[in-house]
């Protein structure tokens, strides 16, 4: 294709002219930048060893139990493509051959990692729009609190984002219409990112659109094809091993979701990174929409398609059944991507000058330099006073639960902290990966009833949850509000014994005579665990 093909830069900002040093002394402060700013989140709060979510926990579990040969979808719930058991497979083995919580603190440590990369194919995938403008994309990246908060653990966008990423920095990039190697690559990499959240089909059709505008029909079927063939090749296992079970869990389960009580004004102010409109939300949309209609608007192809690929991104966060803050990663490459071309026209803007003297250009460009710094520092200002995490006392907890044979949850991340959950396995106790998964499967209100049943009144619920946690010597109640416990439920617990209480926290022997432990009086169980310190990103899966 020529060189004046849909992605081709203006002369302005077009990348070469800077020497190659000064692209991987950008790369490396980018990919730096990102993982202080995750690592920094989550030392400020409960440190590693700490509960930052509800589903990094069901996600690891997951993968712990396929080291130990228990299959997704067969032998246990997981409402997402396996994608995400394989990625933490390597962790889930170093956690079984060292401990559970080194494995799963390593995962976080990955998963940070992860977050360093995407934000170098940030400035990868924006390298045609200049070094300024790149530069400014993989930053915002690296920096913007909703996406690095996300990846501070083991979480599905992430993984989709890399995918996507990849598959754009390969199509958008001189070799991608070169070699048909290259196009299978790129295939590969977005067939990845669909088995691990099905809602990565969204931003991938739209690199395959815009494969087909710069690259033409065959090399959007070749990248298609590889797309469907390394999707299949990780799907199609689990499938064989639980057809029904898979395609009901991954797709009808999903379709099902109950609807959450958010509006579209909350949502859209929680991808900005704010729980309501506040004066700072309304600024921060306005520098936004700004660089975002300047990047529909210039005559950068790359970045008309990133705000093409960001405003359907966001129609599907608008239109989900479910909402939670972590979802505002899913937007976030297209979003930063977006940014990018905004500052590479104002950067244009700014260096019209350049027909005259280099000095007077470089002069010129310094209104843009100073602008996409103000905004970054901001940004930093934010992640300064941002943390995440609630602590537990895992040591104490350990010690309490040393002589248990089995230990139930209703979060299985305690389980992992802990350092039981392997231990369970091994022993062949019952480990319920995901269990408010029940309550979109199984246990699904949907099936007994054609109006929405809250957890508290869904009496299968109910009924597999007391079996759960009732099947081991010990359970760990952290997370009653969510479980939407009954009174029945809650009578239950309260004939357990005490083996240990804190905030946001109780642990329970199953067996009212357990040596050195303290009976209840009468109370209920949701109020014996007491105010509960919610994690920064709890959400079910």
């Amino acid at each position: 294709m020529s060189p004046g093909g849909p992605l081709a830069p203006s002369v302005a900002g077009a990348p070469g002219r800077e020497p190659t040093w000064l692209w991987t002394a950008a790369a490396v402060a980018v990919a730096v930048t990102a993982f202080s700013v995750r690592l920094a989140m989550v030392l400020r709060g409960s440190g590693l060893d700490g509960k930052l979510a509800y589903d990094d926990g069901v996600y690891y579990s997951a993968a712990d139990a396929l080291v130990w040969g228990r299959l997704p979808y067969r032998d246990f719930i997981l409402l997402h493509p396996p994608g995400i058991v394989l990625a933490l497979a390597p962790f889930a083995v170093l956690g079984r051959l060292t401990h559970d919580a080194l494995g799963f603190e390593s995962a976080r440590i990955g998963w940070m990692l992860l977050g360093s990369v995407n934000a170098v194919l940030v400035l990868g995938v924006a390298r045609r729009l200049g070094l300024v403008a790149a530069l400014a994309g993989g930053l915002f990246y690296a920096v913007w609190q909703p996406v690095a908060v996300t990846e501070t653990t083991t979480r599905l966008e992430p993984l989709v984002s890399l995918g996507v990423l990849v598959g754009l920095l390969v199509l958008a990039n001189p070799l991608g219409e070169r070699s048909r190697r290259a196009q299978v690559l790129a295939g590969c990499a977005l067939g990845l990112a669909l088995v691990v959240k099905i809602w990565a089909v969204v931003p991938v059709l739209v690199v395959l659109l815009l494969c087909r505008s710069r690259l033409g029909t065959r090399a959007t079927l070749r990248v298609a094809a590889a797309a469907g063939v390394s999707a299949a090749v990780v799907a199609v296992p689990f499938w064989l091993a639980a057809r029904s079970d898979m395609f009901r869990m991954v797709v009808l389960d999903q379709l099902g979701r109950p609807h959450l009580r958010v509006t579209t004004s909350q949502r859209l102010a929680g991808i900005l990174g704010f729980s309501s409109w506040t004066p700072w939300a309304w600024a921060t949309a306005l520098c936004l929409g700004a660089l975002v209609a300047m990047a529909l608007l210039s005559r950068r192809s790359l970045a008309r398609w990133a705000v093409g690929m960001l405003a359907v991104q966001v129609l599907v966060l608008v239109l989900s059944p479910s909402y939670f803050s972590f979802y505002a990663a899913y937007p976030a490459p297209a979003l930063a991507l977006a940014v990018a071309g905004g500052v590479a026209c104002l950067d244009a803007g700014f260096a019209r000058a350049r027909t005259t003297t280099v000095a007077r250009a470089a002069r010129a460009r310094r209104p843009a330099l100073v602008a996409v710094g103000v905004g970054l520092a901001w940004l930093v200002t934010v992640d300064a006073e941002t943390s995440v995490g609630v602590a537990l006392p895992t040591a104490e907890l350990s010690r309490l639960t040393a002589s248990s044979h089995c230990v139930t949850a209703d979060s299985p991340v305690d389980l992992v902290l802990l350092d039981v959950l392997s231990r369970d396995l091994a022993r062949g106790c019952r480990v319920m990966v995901d269990v408010s998964g029940l309550t979109y499967d199984r246990d699904s209100a949907s099936v007994q009833t054609a109006g929405r049943l809250p957890r508290r009144r869904n009496r299968a619920w109910q009924h597999d949850l007391r079996a759960y946690l009732l099947s081991g010597d010990a359970t760990l109640l952290s997370r009653p509000h969510a479980d939407g416990l009954s009174a029945h439920t809650l009578r239950v617990i309260d004939g357990l014994t005490v083996l240990g209480r804190g905030a946001g926290y109780e642990l329970l022997a199953t067996s009212p005579t357990a040596p050195g432990a303290a009976t209840h009086g009468t109370h209920t169980a949701g109020r014996a665990v007491g105010p509960v310190p919610r994690p920064a990103q709890e959400g079910p899966s």
